[in-house]
């Protein structure tokens, strides 16, 4: 498309779609696009030599989006060529005119191209102006640098693309499907610009990678001839592609490895740049040749790709220093950060960085591992990844993430002939596609449609194994506890006995006084090789009296304990933690009229019984009894050792039958893994879902919207019935007694009114 192709351009909003005064746009991204950014230019404190990037007031990177981009067909002018000739020279071998081309071409690849197609939004008016010369209008357009591997990509990576509009006419003359993908070159996109900037900016000073994205960006692809184009410019190179099942993800056809293989066999079979093969197996490609005569001594480049599996061993990745380490399909990947803390090393040599580690995945996978990417996504800093500021989640401009890419971005055929995104109007097509889908699929099938086209990194990060709590309500709480500075108001520590009396010690304070401390668990499922004896976070201190009591019944405890004692290097996966809530009642201490979780503890000692006396120490410190899993562990046997079985309670679930409990009843309830475990799963979830409030803006409040304690929130997000999910069993032991507590309530509102009442509307009545 040429510059005659826009008419009456007076705005940015001619370009990339306007905003509908009755449908305004909330999506950050968008938000970020069109506000004026006056922020520090990143190049005063890392190398950025085009001014493409910014500081945020949250200290992550931004990307300078200030310009759109016009004639950029000019970087594809050989890869053109080759279209319409079937060679990218026309000059003889060995003339100078042939080896200058190919010099050019090889810096090129190197280092970039250079073209002025850059238009800043501030000029639009005046370049589009009718009356405006194009004198003025060449004047206007700045030079704009394309990074060496975006011209690789660009010119000489083959990808599976749509057809243009002269492709599909032929296609339509030869009765061919036009909508068929087929072998080609890419075109210029604004995304990919941005894309391969990011890349450049973190080699260039020393950061890793952490991406996601919506489907079908062609991550693999630009990542293929990334892998490709380093290996066949530069001799003994080393790059290690990584994945949880490398046949599944890296070698079968159109995934990583497949597709740098055939981007390598381009250069071979239709460039100047032939380098031979030592190696061809995907497993491991390595670049060089053999001279007969020199029996197996190696010769030539001698670079290499190699193609690991991690899931059976989280070293594969480690080992011989790399240029890249690419971790793919990250998404689906569960043993991803043990992974990427072995491999860390890999690139580097002492304080340098001599090499880039990659992590990048996709949205709506099923049956999804997004914890540990996750993790890594939004705690860049932890890892070394680019910290960009977080302007695709909403308020959350003050944090830093990894780098995103949306579906609205580069959404064909929302993209204009010089490769800017429509993405306004882009943005309204997907919202109606997506909102017909929350018509027509539900539950898994809808969060894998969410997040296959997400728009925000939250959207690309929803679990899709779905299971009884699964809703986008949980999604949204986990989201909101894990990264919310409002919901940081507890504290981490342990209940000690300091001679007089039980007191709570923050983990600050008992290092102060030469304790040892743990820090709380958050890893779901926990990793065995970590400090698992973990802590106590309370989000709420007892209430005390003015004589510094606590008052009775206004608290009660809930337990489940392990079966055994197990030393440190004992544990695995397959074990459980001993893991203890407290929850608050409705009472008018606190004027509170809902059932409230206020503390949680999950880990394990090496002792049971120092797990019970933790659990001891609670109960002295909130004033309250306990109710314990009975049927493993030695609880009853140690409590009543220590004189205190006015700390535990009886089992209260025959109250659900409206019965009394029985005198002789015995201490602890029984759950196992029958109908009781379904039951209290089912109360569990009902309780979760129930509404309590609404807000003054008129949204609905749930009891879920008050838990707080996030590895709970994960379990839920990824309950099944086939693995341990300890803080689940504590709280099916929780929900027993709740409603027994509003049976018992019931029972009192029937004898009153002999009015019966549903569950459900009791619990809502009640507020629990």
């Amino acid at each position: 498309m040429g510059c005659n192709t826009y008419n009456m351009i007076e705005s940015i909003h001619d370009i990339i779609g306007h905003i509908k005064s009755d449908d305004p746009i909330t999506l950050p991204f968008i938000n970020y696009y069109l506000e004026d950014k006056d922020y520090i230019k990143a190049s005063t404190k890392y190398i950025d030599k085009d001014d493409d990037f910014l500081i945020g007031e949250s200290d992550g990177i931004l990307m300078n989006i200030n310009f759109i981009f016009i004639n950029t067909n000019v970087f594809s002018e050989v890869a053109n060529h080759y279209d319409n000739f079937g060679r990218y020279c026309d000059y003889k071998k060995e003339t100078r005119e042939y080896k200058e081309f190919w010099r050019r071409e090889t810096q090129r690849r190197r280092s970039g191209m250079i073209a002025n197609c850059k238009l800043l939004i501030k000029d639009i008016p005046l370049y589009f102006n009718i009356n405006t010369n194009e004198i003025i209008k060449d004047q206007l357009l700045k030079p704009l640098r394309i990074t060496g591997t975006h011209y690789a990509y660009l010119n000489y990576a083959r990808i599976d693309r749509t057809r243009n509009e002269k492709e599909r006419q032929k296609a339509i003359e030869r009765e061919i499907n036009p909508n068929n993908t087929i072998e080609g070159f890419s075109r210029f996109w604004d995304g990919d610009y941005w894309k391969h900037k990011v890349d450049e900016f973190v080699i260039k000073n020393g950061f890793n990678n952490c991406d996601t994205k919506a489907r079908r960006k062609g991550f693999t692809v630009k990542e293929a001839n990334d892998t490709a184009n380093e290996v066949n410019l530069n001799p003994n190179t080393y790059i290690i592609h990584a994945a949880s099942d490398a046949k599944k993800y890296l070698l079968r056809k159109n995934a990583l490895t497949y597709f740098t293989k055939r981007n390598l066999d381009w250069y071979e079979n239709h460039t100047y740049w032939r380098r031979g093969f030592i190696k061809e197996d995907l497993e491991n490609i390595q670049t060089g040749f053999k001279i007969s005569t020199e029996g197996n001594k190696l010769f030539g480049d001698q670079s290499s790709v190699v193609s690991v599996s991690l899931q059976s061993n989280t070293s594969a990745a480690a080992g011989q220093t790399a240029a890249r380490i690419k971790f793919e399909e990250s998404g689906v990947n569960p043993v991803l950060q043990e992974a990427l803390d072995i491999t860390m090393s890999t690139v580097e040599v002492g304080a340098n960085k001599v090499g880039n580690i990659r992590i990048f995945g996709t949205g709506g996978t099923k049956d999804a591992n997004w914890t540990d990417f996750m993790n890594i996504y939004y705690n860049p800093n932890g890892y070394n990844m680019l910290p960009m500021e977080n302007i695709w989640d909403i308020d959350v401009r003050n944090k830093s993430c990894g780098f995103f890419f949306p579906q609205i971005w580069c959404y064909e055929p929302y993209i204009d002939e010089h490769g800017n995104s429509k993405i306004i109007d882009a943005y309204y097509i997907d919202k109606l596609d997506k909102e017909n889908a929350a018509k027509n699929k539900k539950g898994e099938d809808y969060l894998i449609y969410i997040g296959q086209r997400a728009n925000k990194p939250e959207e690309a990060f929803l679990t899709t194994t779905e299971n009884m709590f699964t809703s986008i309500e949980l999604n949204e709480q986990v989201k909101f506890v894990k990264y919310s500075d409002d919901v940081k108001f507890y504290t981490d520590g342990l209940v000690i006995n300091d001679g007089k009396r039980y007191v709570f010690k923050t983990n600050d304070e008992l290092r102060a006084t030469g304790h040892k401390t743990h820090p709380f668990i958050l890893d779901v499922p926990f990793k065995p090789k970590n400090d698992n004896v973990s802590c106590l976070r309370l989000f709420n201190r007892p209430f005390r009296t003015f004589e510094g009591d606590v008052p009775d019944d206004i608290y009660f405890a809930v337990y489940d304990t392990v079966k055994v004692d197990k030393k440190k290097d004992e544990i695995t996966s397959k074990h459980s933690l001993n893991s203890i809530q407290i929850w608050e009642k409705p009472n008018s201490y606190n004027n509170t009229n809902r059932y409230k979780l206020v503390g949680s503890y999950c880990g394990r000692y090496e002792l049971m019984e120092d797990n019970d006396k933790l659990a001891l120490a609670i109960c002295e410190y909130f004033n309250c009894k306990i109710l314990f899993e009975f049927g493993s562990g030695d609880t009853y046997h140690n409590f009543k050792r220590w004189g205190k079985l006015d700390r535990l309670m009886k089992d209260p679930s025959n109250k659900l039958d409206n019965k009394e409990t029985r005198s002789n009843a015995g201490y602890g309830i029984i759950i196992g893994d029958g109908e009781k475990k379904l039951n209290g799963l089912t109360y569990w979830r009902e309780f979760l879902y129930t509404p309590i409030s609404t807000t003054k803006d008129g949204d609905i409040k749930l009891n879920l919207h008050y838990i707080y304690d996030l590895p709970l929130l994960l379990e839920l997000q990824n309950f099944d019935l086939k693995h341990n999910f300890d803080r689940i069993s504590t709280s099916i032991i929780a929900i027993y007694y709740i409603k027994c507590q509003v049976i018992k309530k019931q029972a009192e509102i029937n004898n009153a009114s002999n009015n019966r009442e549903s569950l459900a509307t009791i619990l809502n009545s009640f507020s629990l």
